[in-house]
């Protein structure tokens, strides 16, 4: 009649009260739950999304150097800045007669007539402001032979070693013989 009480289950037995029946006296079992603690442990969830996420691709595009005329590369100067042993004559007319190797150099590229250019940097360096018009010619053989950089560059170059810039420009123009 009576069942033994299960684990977490508590009996409760009845007591005496007035005017009840010796029957209902009997011990009776009323089941009262404990009150059980669950702990639940932390769930890791990974959302995934419910669409593809879209995809970004770059397309890089470098410049590729050509060559040109006498085999001499656009794209890039043809020596560099302070190549200076690969051609001495040059090397000693930029530092020796600087306004004769810029006009030399503007007139080998086709921009402008040599004594015109000589002249303009000799009056221009006599106020102080011949860099300016060296910076110029340089951004103009740059784009002339598609050199990639910028003025900035072009008057860094300029400022810094005048006579290096105006030998390199040299070099790159007669290699390229038009």
């Amino acid at each position: 009649m009576f069942s033994q009480p299960q684990p977490g289950q508590q009996v409760v037995y009845m007591q005496q009260q007035p005017g009840m029946s010796p029957v209902a006296m009997q011990p009776q079992m009323y089941v009262q739950q404990q009150p059980q603690m669950y702990v639940q442990q932390p769930q890791m969830y990974v959302q995934q999304p419910a669409y593809a996420q879209p995809v970004v691709m770059q397309t890089i595009i470098q410049q590729q150097a050509a060559p040109k005329g006498n085999g001499v590369m656009t794209g890039q100067w043809s020596s560099g800045l302070c190549s200076c042993a690969d051609d001495c004559g040059t090397c000693m007319c930029s530092f020796c007669c600087y306004p004769c190797q810029f006009g030399k150099n503007a007139e080998q590229a086709q921009i402008a007539p040599c004594g015109s250019r000589c002249c303009m940097m000799m009056i221009f360096a006599y106020f102080g402001v011949g860099l300016l018009c060296a910076c110029n010619q340089r951004g103009e053989i740059r784009m002339k032979y598609d050199i990639p950089g910028n003025g900035c560059t072009d008057c860094c170059t300029v400022v810094c070693c005048p006579c290096c810039a105006v030998a390199q420009e040299a070099r790159h123009v007669f290699k390229l013989g038009y």
